[in-house]
């Protein structure tokens, strides 16, 4: 069986969404833009970039994984991701009306944030840090942390499908001391 890798640059077209289970894990969904620039000359003869093969694909991130993205992200960061294609079904419709959907996902193994124009702090899930000279060491969240502070109740979802939507959005975060 072979695995789908890709590695896909870009930026997010929203905040994160996070859902916690009742058994304790999360699951993140990001929204990705990503295209090719080229060089053209504009209107008034002056070179400018130009994005061409636009896509916008969506992406799942578990675990630890899920906590961090929806600790540190937010819409317009630009993120590296890695992970593996897959499809994703669901049914609309019942009985004879009924229709079978489907869409390609990408499973998160690795977020980075795209370095070319930020500067971060960072901590380390174990509770070591690392913060630029003169900044406040970033605080370590657990789930539970992040959800408060996205202030959200707290509704764990015994499953995903049973999650009607995401209990918490990074929208209303402050920074937590990056980008800067």
């Amino acid at each position: 069986m072979s695995h789908n890798n890709i590695t896909i640059i870009g930026n997010l077209t929203e905040d994160p969404k996070i859902v916690a289970f009742e058994s304790g894990s999360a699951v993140t969904k990001l929204r990705i833009a990503s295209s090719r620039s080229k060089r053209v000359t504009d209107d008034k003869g002056k070179e400018v970039w130009e994005d061409y093969d636009s896509l916008f694909i969506d992406v799942e991130c578990w675990g630890q994984l899920a906590v961090n993205c929806g600790a540190s992200l937010k819409k317009g960061f630009p993120v590296i991701v890695e992970g593996s294609l897959v499809n994703e079904f669901w049914q609309e419709g019942e009985g004879d009306n009924a229709v079978t959907r489907s869409k390609v996902l990408l499973k998160a193994r690795n977020v980075a944030f795209d370095m070319n124009r930020f500067q971060l702090n960072s901590a380390r899930t174990t509770n070591s840090g690392n913060s630029l000279d003169g900044h406040e060491a970033v605080p370590v969240m657990d789930l539970d942390a992040v959800l408060k502070r996205l202030g959200a109740e707290v509704q764990r979802a015994p499953s995903f499908d049973d999650a009607d939507e995401p209990i918490a959005s990074a929208e209303d975060l402050e920074p937590a001391g990056a980008p800067f």
